[in-house]
Formats: C-alpha cells, structure tokens, sequence
C-alpha cells in the first residue's frame, strides 16, 4: 500500500519529532527502568567521537529483558535502540560511573545523557573495550575518536581501566 506524499511525509516526521522520542524514551524506561545509556551512544553524544550513532545504546537486565524479547545473542535491536543484555555483576561494577539523569552532581552537569541513567564517557570508552557483555560491542576505529577527549580524560581512562582490571589499547596512551 502506498501512501498520499503529503501523509507519508507527516508519518516521517512523527517518527522523528521530539514528542515521539520522547514517548519512545518512556516507553523503553517503563519496560526496564535499569536502562544504562552506554558505548558509542555516550561517546557520540558528548564528543568523544563525531562518528554518528544509528541506534541508542542500552545496557539492560537478562531477567528483565527475556521477558519481552529473546536475548540468545546477548543484544536486541528494537526500533531505534540497541538493547545489550548484561549481568547484575555490570551494574555493581559500573555503578560509580552511571549517571543519574535524577541527581546529577556539578561534575556530571556537561554530560549528555539523552534523558536515560548514562555511563561516564570515559567509562562508556573502557567498558565497550573491556568485554563485559555478553556480545562485544562494535567499536570504532582508533582514528575515529577525538584525540583530545582521550588526552583530557586520561586520569579517568587509566583509573576505570585499571579498576575494572582491563589494560587499555596502547593508542588511547599516545601523547
């Protein structure tokens, strides 16, 4: 079936206006409210890299997930998200890099969260390298990251990677 152009173009619009995100938003929230913004979704949005993003990045529950969709790959791509199922170990692991989009502190006040709970970005770049999931997630290119973010967040890359036991590759260290 094919629509007039005139409704075919409001339909286009409806799909990306910022009332149906944000209805979009709420409705993944109300199905699991752990949602964890994570991976290229957090480095894109706050200039880590300029490489787009084509779908929001979400860390969820297993238990919570299988509910509704069948995560046998470790991840679900639903509508505009990517859902990347992970264990309760992930929260308790990450939990001093998640922002609350509730109670951000003045250090978190410049952190793009996009409305979800988000990872650090400097833990988001560590955590997406580090397999913790399920399903390692893609990542970018070493020449796709912004140079200078890394070099300002290095304190904070090395500290992550070394709590989480993870030795950073050798490039994210170049001066």
């Amino acid at each position: 079936m094919t629509l007039h152009p005139a409704i075919e173009g409001l339909v286009k619009q409806l799909h990306v206006s910022p009332e149906a995100e944000e209805c979009h938003r709420r409705a993944l929230l109300k199905l699991y409210p752990e949602a964890v913004l994570v991976g290229h979704s957090v480095l894109h949005g706050n200039g880590w890299t300029t490489q787009p993003c084509r779908r929001i990045q979400l860390a969820v529950l297993p238990n919570q997930s299988e509910k509704y969709l069948d995560f046998s790959r470790g991840f679900q791509q639903v509508g505009g998200f990517q859902l990347f199922s992970v264990c309760e170990e992930w929260f308790e692991m990450m939990a001093r890099w998640i922002v609350e989009t509730d109670t951000l502190r003045e250090e978190e006040w410049q952190v793009t969260t996009y409305g979800y709970r988000a990872l650090l970005p400097a833990a988001a770049f560590v955590e997406q390298f580090a397999d913790m999931r399920e399903v390692k997630p893609h990542t970018l290119d070493p020449d796709d990251y912004e140079v200078d973010e890394l070099f300002d967040a290095r304190e904070m890359l090395e500290e992550i990677s070394e709590a989480l036991n993870f030795c950073l590759p050798a490039w994210t260290l170049v001066d």
